[in-house]
């Protein structure tokens, strides 16, 4: 049966949103982003008390009193949602989805508590999650499991907010703003960390991060028995580790393509020779063809020059080898492709060897194509960097979208 309300109009287009099940994308995401939004519309309409009808191109006048509620209300969704999809993405990074008990609360300060604990197993989810304490508290102390901006009484036909005589809409306007814009600056960061945790590389409240910070630390010593116990009480102090904790650590270094390279342990890359590259050069010159060079090295070079990327980790070169590998692959296969990449200006190919930790093959590519010598050590954009990239993105989208929804109005 047709819902008279709840439909499609063709000839308004524009106007069609896109729910539940058809959307296509991040449903939870779409879910916080609206009550955020909502709050955002609704204070800037309170700081004009009235907003433009656009069907009449009449103003309409919003009276304070009554908008303070929904915007408290939406506000105070916003952070619950928040605080239980991070609680769920974050103890995803380590495969632990059950959390579905905690999930059936309203309660914000309960919902805080797990959050703190989950988030306490990374200094950078640590360092953006705390500065929300503040806000969140605020709005915990005076809407703790979301009634008092959603109903006037409670079921006793008590004043639900008894002892707040003025709520400035200007003061939390600014509050909220800062708080969505770190909620924000939260989630990109479990986004992109998604990718990290999903290479397996942590040890308990060790992240990759951690790690590859411990195996540059060591890198500065002589690794003898007698220096080794020296950096190791440095390193146990620093990041809490016991002598157990420690030694776990420093067999997955060892073991560890690209990690274990920063001590002076170089594990090479089965299938790819040395002289690899000294018939690559022939192929440049043109004194060979490219069946100087087998299929499976073709497809290990490809698999080095692709790691270089930078979203990409060391430990995904195996796995993505096997990809391009498999029978049921129906990329191209294109020897001339890799041989033009490889004496590329961007040196892809060189920076995958040293992504790798790939010294041996290093040398021998500088050897064979000199201008190859220059050594790299830019593999991956920092994470301020990809913050601050992404967030220009993230504006120039939403700014290219409302520019198109105004041309479209106009």
């Amino acid at each position: 049966m047709e819902n008279n309300s709840f439909r499609p109009d063709f000839n308004n287009p524009h106007q069609n949103a896109v729910v539940g099940a058809y959307w296509d994308g991040d449903l939870s995401y779409a879910y916080r982003q609206g009550f955020m939004q909502a709050t955002l519309a609704l204070l800037a309409a309170a700081s004009t008390e009235c907003y433009i009808d656009p069907q009449t191109d009449e103003s309409n006048v919003v009276f304070l009193d009554a908008l303070v509620y929904p915007i408290c209300f939406n506000a105070r969704h916003f952070i619950e949602l928040f605080l239980k999809d991070s609680i769920r993405s974050v103890s995803a990074l380590e495969g632990n989805v059950n959390q579905v008990g905690v999930m059936k609360t309203h309660d914000l300060a309960k919902l805080w508590t797990v959050f703190v604990d989950v988030v306490a197993r990374d200094s950078r989810l640590v360092e953006l999650g705390m500065p929300l304490e503040e806000v969140l508290k605020d709005i915990s102390d005076v809407d703790r499991t979301g009634m008092a901006f959603r109903y006037p009484h409670d079921l006793k036909k008590n004043v639900l907010l008894p002892s707040i005589e003025h709520i400035n809409l200007g003061v939390l306007g600014e509050r909220l703003k800062n708080l969505f814009k770190q909620a924000e600056k939260f989630s990109l960061c479990v986004d992109f960390l998604e990718q990290e945790y999903a290479q397996n590389t942590f040890i308990g409240k060790l992240s990759r991060a951690n790690i590859e910070a411990i195996a540059r630390q060591l890198s500065s010593y002589e690794l003898s028995a007698e220096k080794l116990k020296d950096v190791e009480e440095k390193i146990c102090a620093r990041f809490d580790l016991s002598s157990n904790e420690f030694c776990e650590v420093l067999i997955l270094i060892k073991q560890h393509r690209e990690f274990s390279n920063l001590i002076g342990i170089e594990l090479p890359i089965p299938g790819l020779p040395t002289d690899v590259f000294t018939r690559l050069a022939s192929i440049h010159d043109g004194k060979a063809s490219h069946e100087v060079i087998t299929k499976g090295e073709w497809l290990r070079l490809e698999a080095v020059m692709e790691i270089n990327r930078p979203h990409y980790y060391s430990e995904e070169y195996d796995g993505y080898l096997k990809y391009i590998s498999s029978p049921d692959y129906d990329g191209p296969y294109d020897p001339a492709h890799v041989v033009r990449n490889a004496y590329a200006l961007n040196q892809r190919l060189l920076g995958g060897l040293l992504k790798l930790g790939q010294k041996t093959l290093q040398i021998s590519l500088s050897e064979a194509i000199p201008h190859l010598a220059e050594p790299l050590t830019r593999l991956r954009l920092s994470s301020e960097e990809i913050s601050t990239a992404v967030s220009e993105i993230f504006e120039d989208l939403r700014f290219g979208l409302l520019n198109k929804r105004t041309s479209q109005e106009e």
